[in-house]
C-alpha cells in the first residue's frame, strides 16, 4: 500500500458511491485524515454551500468522484440528465475550489469516452482532440470534456488542478443494475440470476476492450499524490490486456456457471469497435503496474457480488 510522508486531509466528494467507497476502504483511516460527503451531506450544485465546507474543513486533497454514470442503454435514455447533472456539479466545484484556493490538489476523474471514437491502435495523451465522439456516449462525454478543460487552464495558470482518465473501471460496489451499469456488471446480474439455459446478449461481441480492477485504480492515483514532481496535467489509466466483449462474456460465464450458452445478436449497439487507452507515460513516471489481471479482477467482483448484492437487485 502507496502512503503519504505525513497524515494529510482528504474529501471524497461520493463516499458512497462505486468509486468514492473504495477509496475509503484503501486509504488508511490511521495515515489520512478522511472526509466523504454524499449529496445529503452537500450537495454540489450548491456554490454557498461548497464554499462554506472549504473554508471550515479545509481540505488538502479533494478527490471528485460524484457524478451520474451508466451503460450504453442509460447513455440513449438519459442523455439530458448525463450532460446537465454532470455538467452542474462538477463547474459549481471546480470553480468553488478555484474561488477558495489554498494551494490544493484538486482530482478530477474522466472518462475513456472523451477521446475520438474508433481509433485503430490504443490511445494515448497525444491523441485526445474531443473530435469524432462515439455517438452513444456523447452527451456524457460533453459534460467530462468541459470538465477536463477547466481542470487544464487552472494547471496551465500553475494550480494543481489533475485529470486522470481510466479505462473501463470495475470492481465491488459498482452497479450491477441491469439499467444503469456498465458491461462488466450487467453480464455478471444476468448471468448469477438466470435460469435460462442460453442467454441473449446485445450486440456482436467483437467490439474490444480494455478494464481496470478498482482496486489497481485506487492505488495508481495514490501513487500520484505521493509524488512530489506532477509535472502533467492529465494522464491515461488503462491495463495491458485488450480483450473483446465475448471473450469477457465467456470469463464471467465460466466462473458463475460454466453450462449457460451465450447468443450475440447484434441491433447495432455495440458502442466503438475498438476503444484502449495507452497509460505508458503514467507507468513509466510513477512505477505503476495493475496487480489484477482480468480474471483475478472479475473472480473477486463476482465473489463480492455474491455475497453482498445477488439477493437485493
Amino acid at each position: 500500500m502507496v502512503t503519504f510522508k505525513s497524515k494529510r486531509k482528504i474529501w471524497i466528494t461520493s463516499g458512497e458511491g462505486f468509486i468514492g467507497s473504495n477509496f475509503l476502504k484503501k486509504l488508511n483511516k490511521k495515515k489520512f485524515d478522511l472526509i466523504s460527503t454524499n449529496r445529503k451531506d452537500l450537495d454540489l450544485n450548491d456554490s454557498k454551500k461548497i464554499s462554506k465546507f472549504l473554508k471550515q474543513n479545509k481540505p488538502e486533497i479533494i478527490i471528485n468522484t460524484s457524478g451520474l454514470v451508466g451503460g450504453i442503454l442509460r447513455n440513449k435514455k438519459e442523455k439530458y440528465e448525463l450532460l446537465s447533472e454532470n455538467l452542474k456539479s462538477s463547474i459549481n466545484l471546480i470553480d468553488q475550489v478555484y474561488k477558495n484556493y489554498e494551494n490544493q490538489i484538486y482530482i478530477n476523474l474522466s472518462s475513456s469516452c472523451i477521446y475520438p471514437n474508433n481509433l485503430k491502435n490504443r490511445m494515448n495523451e497525444q491523441d485526445l482532440n474531443f473530435n469524432n465522439l462515439e455517438k452513444s456516449s456523447e452527451y456524457y462525454a460533453l459534460s467530462k470534456i468541459i470538465s477536463f478543460k477547466l481542470c487544464k487552464e487552472l494547471f496551465d495558470r500553475g494550480y494543481k488542478f489533475y485529470t486522470f482518465i481510466p479505462s473501463n473501471v470495475y470492481g465491488p460496489h459498482d452497479d450491477f443494475s441491469l439499467q444503469n451499469s456498465h458491461v462488466i456488471g450487467s453480464l455478471i446480474n444476468r448471468m448469477s440470476n438466470t435460469k435460462d439455459k442460453t442467454i441473449n446478449l446485445i450486440g456482436s461481441g467483437i467490439a474490444k476492450r480494455d478494464f481496470l480492477y478498482i482496486d489497481d485504480f485506487v492505488k495508481a492515483i495514490i501513487s500520484f499524490l505521493n509524488n512530489n514532481t506532477n509535472k502533467n496535467a492529465f494522464y491515461n489509466l488503462s491495463s495491458k490486456k485488450i480483450i473483446s466483449i465475448k471473450t469477457l462474456a465467456l470469463i464471467i460465464k465460466n466462473i458463475i456457471n460454466p453450462k449457460i450458452k451465450i447468443k450475440f445478436n447484434y441491433d447495432g449497439n455495440d458502442g466503438s469497435i475498438f476503444k484502449s487507452l495507452d497509460s505508458k507515460k503514467f507507468r513509466n513516471s510513477f512505477k505503476w503496474s495493475e496487480k489484477d489481471d482480468i480474471k483475478s479482477g472479475i473472480a473477486k467482483t463476482i465473489k463480492w457480488y455474491q455475497s453482498n448484492v445477488i439477493d437485493k437487485i
